[in-house]
Formats: structure tokens, C-alpha cells, sequence
């Protein structure tokens, strides 16, 4: 009974990593409407610099950077800052750590699904204009080994701008999650 209640106690175990950054690449469908006007560009050119930082064991905070080019990697392009968060709502979404004695156990979830929601900023190099708005977001991280996993997601971005000018951003990106 004596080490049952520690042993309980270390059960509910604390992080095992504060953050971790990473890398994502994509598709993305872009409709803009201004007045009467509208045009669409899709392209399989949707780069993301990210960073992510545990706030609670299932609410992840994050901090971006997207690119889009008109082409894979060139033509016209938007750039600009991404922030917000992740729900993970089945398991804690980074691994936990226990230790009792000179026993350690790790749990590492292998799948760990999220839903969130960001504000997000962009810059059009070609009409020199920058928009801004809420998106949501869909993915999953998948547990690949220590030191990386690899994750997958959807986005939709809902834009204002400039008189009365609006913009939708569909995308669609896996990439790789570094943890430190």
C-alpha cells in the first residue's frame, strides 16, 4: 500500500517534450472575390514553417508561417503568419513519462487526432494587398520514432481584405514534426 499511492500519483506523469517544430508541404486552392469578380488558383505549392508548444496535455498552441506559390515553386505568391491551437480530443497529444524507482515508462500515442482553430495573415505579392481571417483546422500526427513523427492536415481559411474583397484558402499538407 505504501508505493501503490505513489506509484498512482507518478501515473499521472508530465510531458515529456515542452515543443516541436516542423515542416509542411501541399496542395492549395485559393478563390479570391472582389465585386463581380473572381478568380481561382490551385496549386501543389503550399509550404508551412511551424512551431508547436504544449499548454495543457490535449491543447497544443501554435505558431506558423505559410507560402504559397502559383506554381510548385515560383510565379506569384502569398505569404504570412499563422497562430492558434489544437484540440486533441481522444489522448494526451505529446507522450507521457512515469518513473518509479529505476523504472521509466513512456507512453506514446500513435495516432493522436486534432481539431483547431487560427487566425491567419497573408501578403499577395502580385496586387500587393494583405488579408487576414479565422480558418479551422483538421489533421492527425502519427508517432513515427523518438525523435520525429509525421503529420497530416486540412485547412480552411476564410479572408478579408481591401474593400470589401474576400478570399477562401482550402489546403491539404503532410509533413514532418521535429521533437526536442
Amino acid at each position: 500500500m505504501k508505493k501503490l499511492l505513489p506509484s498512482l500519483i507518478m501515473l499521472l506523469s508530465t510531458s515529456s517534450f515542452a515543443g516541436s517544430f516542423g515542416v509542411m508541404t501541399g496542395y492549395y486552392s485559393l478563390n479570391s472575390k472582389s465585386g463581380s469578380k473572381s478568380a481561382t488558383v490551385s496549386a501543389l505549392g503550399s509550404y508551412r514553417f511551424f512551431y508547436h508548444h504544449e499548454i495543457r496535455p490535449n491543447f497544443i498552441a501554435d505558431l506558423s508561417y505559410t507560402v504559397l506559390f502559383e506554381k510548385s515553386l515560383g510565379g506569384d505568391s502569398s505569404y504570412g503568419f499563422d497562430i492558434g491551437g489544437s484540440y486533441f480530443p481522444f489522448q494526451r497529444a505529446t507522450s507521457s513519462e512515469s518513473q518509479l524507482d529505476n523504472v521509466t515508462i513512456k507512453i506514446e500515442p500513435k495516432y493522436s487526432p486534432y481539431i483547431g482553430l487560427g487566425y491567419h495573415q497573408r501578403q499577395y505579392q502580385s496586387i500587393r494587398s494583405a488579408y487576414s481571417g479565422p480558418g479551422i483546422k483538421a489533421g492527425t500526427i502519427y508517432s513515427y520514432s523518438k525523435s520525429f513523427n509525421i503529420i497530416g492536415e486540412a485547412r480552411y481559411i476564410s479572408l478579408s481584405g481591401p474593400v470589401s474583397t474576400t478570399a477562401t484558402e482550402l489546403s491539404t499538407n503532410i509533413g514532418v514534426v521535429f521533437k526536442y
